[in-house]
C-alpha cells in the first residue's frame, strides 16, 4: 500500500502501530518520521521517537515484544529467554536476530556473541543493536578502536540509543580522546534529559516541560521534533495565535529538507569493521597475561552451615538511619538515598567492640538534626547510648564516620563527614571526646565516607574526605503524580560532582587546610561514595633507609562515573597519581562506569591478592 501511496498517513499510522506492539521499534521509526513530516502526528507517536528502542505497547503481540518490555528493565535474561522461545524453524528477520545478539552480548555470552556476530547475515548491519553487540564484545575484548567504530555505527543509526553514547564516551575515555569523552558524555546527559522530560510530559503534561524538552532536542540537532513539540506547547496556551503561525512557518521550512532528522542508515564505506572468526579463540598473544600467584595457601574449610540471628533488640541497639525530621517513605532526595555509615571502635580499650552511628533526621537548607549521632558503649551483654556523656552527639545530617587513632595516642578517635562541616572527636583517654572542626562547608555540599589512614607511608596518620556533589540541585525531590508517585528520579546525571579531599598527617598534628585529591591542575569532581584503602598495586617510595616503602593505594567508587585509585605521589606535581584504567578497575566489565556505591575486599579467589 505504501509503494501505491507513500506518503498515506493512515497506513504510516498503523503500520507503526504494529510494529511497535510486535517489539520491532526500529521499523516503526521511518513511519514515525513521515508522520512528523506530514504534520499529522500525535502526542505519543512524537513521544516515541524520544528513545525509539525504549518504546514498548501495552498491548504486546509476541514473546520479541515481551523481550523488549525485558530489557528495558534491564532483565537481559528474561530477554534472552523470550527470543530463545521462538521455534528454530520460523523465519528470523535481520532486526530481531541483531536484537537478540545484543542481549547475549550483556549477558557477557563471549562465545555464543563471536558465532552470531560472525555468521549473522549482512542485513543486520542495517540495525543499531548489531553494532551495539559488537561494540559491548569489543569493549570485553579490550579492543578499544573496534568499540568506537561500533558504537558510532549504532549512534549513528538510532541517535536515541543512551546506553551506545554512554559506552562511546568510556571507549573515547579509555583510549585517551578525552575532548570527544567529553563531547559524548555531555550528548549522553542530553538523551537521558529528552527521555525523563517525555516521561514528565506522559505523566503530567506542562507547557513549561514541553518547551524544555524541545530545547533538550535542539542541542541534540534534532529540530522537526523540537519544533513539533514547541506548536504542541503553544497550541495549550490562550492568545498564542501569532506563536503558533510562526511555529507552522517553522515546521513548513524543516518539514521537507535533509536535515530534519538526523540520518539513520550507514554509508557502505563505515561498515567495514573486522569481526571475529567464527568458532575461533582471538589472539591474546600480545596481550598482558594476568599474573598469578606461586604462593600456596592451606585454606580452611568453609562450615557446612552459617546460622545468623538478628540480636539487635536483645542487646539494646534500636538504632535506626532516618533520611529527615519526619517519617518519609517515598519521593526521596538525592542524599535521602545514600544511608548513614558506622564506626566500629573501642574507644574505652576493654576489649569489646563499641559503635559509633551516623544519624540524619534533619531537612535542608541547615540539616539541623534533634537526634544525636549515638555512641554505643559495649557492656558485657548490653550496649547503651552515651554519646551525651561522651561528647559525641553530632547533630548535622551525617553520611560518613569513621575510627582511627590520628595523634597515635593509643586511643581510638573519631571522625564526621557531615553536612556543614568535617569534624574530628579526639578520645581523651577518659571515655571523653574532644570536638574540632576540620573544615567548614555550605549544606549545598553532599559529603560521603570519610577514613584515617596512612596514604603516604610517613607513619603518620592521614584523612581522606569523600563528597557526591555540591549544589543546590541535591535538595530537590522528584515531582510527584496525583497518586503521590515520582514522576522522574533524580539522580548523579542531575548535577556536577564534587573534589575529594584529603588533610595529610605533619609531626606536629595534621595540616592546616585540605588539598583536593587530583593529578593535575584541573579539579576532579566525582560522585563518590565508597572507599577501600590499603590496595597493594606495587606502588613504592624510597624510605629513609634507602628501602622501598609500600605505599596504601586508595580505591574510590563514583556513581555513574569512573572509579578512581589513587596513590599519594612525592614526586608527582599535585602529589597524586590516579592509575584505575591502568590497573583495569576504572569501569565495569562493559567498559561503563557501574555506579559504584559499598565496596568490600577479599581475596576472592585466594591467590593471595586482596579483590573488590
Amino acid at each position: 500500500m505504501l509503494r501505491v501511496a507513500p506518503d498515506a498517513v493512515m497506513i504510516h499510522r498503523r503500520l507503526a502501530g504494529l510494529m511497535i506492539r510486535m517489539g520491532r521499534p526500529q521499523l516503526a521509526q521511518g513511519s514515525l518520521r513521515q508522520l512528523c513530516r506530514s504534520g499529522d502526528v500525535r502526542r505519543p507517536e512524537l513521544a516515541a521517537l524520544i528513545s525509539i528502542s525504549q518504546v514498548d505497547s501495552s498491548r504486546p503481540i509476541g514473546p520479541v515484544a515481551k523481550a523488549r518490555q525485558l530489557a528495558k528493565q534491564h532483565d537481559y535474561q528474561g530477554a534472552a529467554d523470550q527470543l530463545a522461545s521462538r521455534p528454530p524453524t520460523q523465519y528470523q528477520t535481520p532486526d530481531v536476530e541483531a536484537f537478540h545478539t545484543r542481549m547475549l552480548a550483556e549477558l557477557q555470552q563471549d562465545k555464543m556473541v563471536e558465532e552470531r556476530l560472525a555468521q549473522g547475515r549482512v542485513d543486520q548491519q542495517a540495525y543499531p543493536d548489531y553494532w551495539a553487540a559488537l561494540g559491548i564484545h569489543s569493549l570485553r575484548r579490550k579492543n578499544f578502536e573496534a568499540a568506537i567504530s561500533a558504537f558510532s555505527n549504532a549512534v549513528t543509526i538510532d541517535p536515541t540509543d543512551a546506553s551506545s553514547i554512554q559506552r562511546l564516551s568510556q571507549a573515547y575515555r579509555t583510549s585517551g580522546k578525552l575532548q570527544l569523552a567529553d563531547q559524548h558524555h555531555q550528548r549522553f546527559r542530553q538523551a537521558l534529559k529528552t527521555i525523563r522530560l517525555s516521561n514528565q510530559i506522559a505523566d503530567s503534561p506542562s507547557e513549561d516541560t514541553m518547551q524544555e524538552l524541545a530545547d533538550a532536542l535542539d542541542s541534540l540537532d534534532r529540530p522537526l521534533e523540537s519544533v513539533l513539540w514547541r506548536t504542541i506547547a503553544a497550541s495549550r496556551q490562550s492568545d498564542s495565535a501569532d506563536q503558533v503561525r510562526a511555529l507552522v512557518d517553522q515546521f513548513s521550512s524543516i518539514a521537507q529538507s535533509d536535515n530534519a532528522f538526523p540520518p539513520s542508515s550507514l554509508p557502505d564505506a563505515k561498515r567495514n569493521i573486522l569481526l571475529p572468526d567464527s568458532g575461533k579463540t582471538p589472539d591474546r598473544s600480545n596481550q598482558p597475561r594476568i599474573a598469578s600467584s606461586n604462593r600456596s595457601y592451606d585454606w580452611p574449610s568453609p562450615p557446612e552451615t552459617a546460622v545468623w540471628q538478628n540480636i539487635a533488640a536483645d542487646v539494646g541497639l534500636n538504632h535506626q538511619f532516618r533520611v529527615a525530621k519526619e517519617p518519609q517513605s517515598k519521593a526521596f532526595a538525592i542524599y535521602q538515598s545514600l544511608g548513614g555509615g558506622i564506626a566500629a571502635i573501642d574507644f574505652d580499650l576493654d576489649g569489646r567492640c563499641d559503635l559509633y552511628c551516623a544519624q540524619g533526621a534533619a531537612d535542608p537548607p541547615d540539616f539541623q538534626s534533634d537526634e544525636p549521632n549515638p555512641l554505643y558503649r559495649n557492656i558485657e551483654t548490653q550496649v547503651k547510648d552515651i554519646s551525651q556523656w561522651a561528647g559525641t552527639g553530632e547533630t548535622m545530617y551525617t553520611l560518613g564516620v569513621t575510627a582511627g587513632d590520628w595523634n597515635q595516642d593509643g586511643f581510638d578517635d573519631l571522625a564526621v563527614n557531615q553536612f556543614g562541616s568535617v569534624v574530628l572527636l579526639t578520645n581523651r583517654g577518659d571515655g571523653t571526646f574532644q570536638r574540632s572542626v576540620l573544615l567548614e562547608k555550605p549544606t549545598t555540599w553532599l559529603p560521603s565516607s570519610i577514613v584515617i589512614s596512612d596514604i603516604n607511608a610517613d607513619g603518620l596518620q592521614d584523612l581522606i574526605a569523600l563528597a557526591y556533589a555540591d549544589s543546590e540541585e541535591i535538595w530537590k525531590k522528584p515531582p510527584v503524580n496525583e497518586e503521590g508517585r515520582p514522576t522522574y528520579l533524580i539522580g548523579p546525571a542531575s548535577f556536577a560532582g564534587a573534589a575529594n579531599l584529603a588533610l595529610l598527617g605533619t609531626p606536629t598534628g595534621w595540616e592546616d587546610d585540605f588539598d583536593e585529591i587530583r593529578a593535575s591542575e584541573e579539579t576532579v569532581t566525582d560522585t563518590s561514595l565508597g572507599i577501600i584503602v590499603g590496595l597493594d598495586v606495587g606502588k613504592t617510595i624510597a624510605g629513609k633507609n634507602a628501602s622501598d616503602v609500600q605505599v596504601n593505594s586508595i580505591f574510590v567508587g563514583n556513581d555513574q562515573q569512573n572509579d578512581r585509585l589513587w596513590t599519594h605521589s612525592n614526586v608527582a606535581q599535585h602529589g597524586w597519581e590516579e592509575t584505575a584504567m591502568v590497573h583495569g578497575c576504572a569501569f565495569g566489565s562493559f567498559g561503563n562506569p557501574s555506579a559504584s556505591m559499598g565496596i568490600a575486599a577479599a581475596d576472592f579467589n585466594q591467590d593471595g591478592q586482596e579483590d573488590l
